[in-house]
């Protein structure tokens, strides 16, 4: 029979090699390779109930594990997300992952499609306009209120 050392609880013995564990997983540098740094953040996308005060159509917000579309809610905002999440997918694929206490904010100020969405993609933007304007207000980190939805971004 196994008696826990003097001095040490054995929940104590147990917990240490997980705290550990948990301290090396996350205090890994995202270049390390690990699955931890391969998750994909986050992404919402947002109507704030009142747009920040930046001239722009359209805002992207990258904090580490969340990215938040910002539109604005009028007729283009279908074509917003969709140059929105066009750009965010460039961004991704030239830095994937922010480190702690970092962000990335930009202003998207204009834009041109210079190709039309197939219908599908078109239907997927549309869809997600109509449920982010049903949504009901609720709080959304330092945008403040907004209407804000899931939406998975390759």
């Amino acid at each position: 029979m196994n008696h826990p050392a003097p001095g040490r609880p054995v929940l104590a013995r147990r917990l240490i090699p997980l705290i550990a564990l948990a301290w090396v997983t996350t205090a890994l540098p995202s270049s390390s390779g690990c699955l931890a740094a391969q998750v994909r953040p986050q992404t919402v996308v947002a109507i704030p109930e009142v747009f920040p005060d930046v001239e722009s159509r359209s805002l992207l917000v990258r904090t580490p594990g969340l990215d938040v579309v910002l539109l604005r809610d009028d007729d283009d905002a279908a074509d917003a997300l969709l140059m929105a999440t066009a750009l965010l997918s460039k961004l991704r694929a030239e830095r994937p992952h922010l480190d702690a206490g970092t962000g990335q904010m930009v202003p998207i100020t204009g834009f041109v499609i210079t190709r039309a969405p197939g219908p599908g993609q078109r239907r997927q933007v549309d869809d997600a306009v109509r449920r982010v304007r049903a949504a009901p207000l609720a709080e959304l980190g330092s945008v403040g209120r907004a209407r804000w939805i899931d939406y998975p971004v390759r």
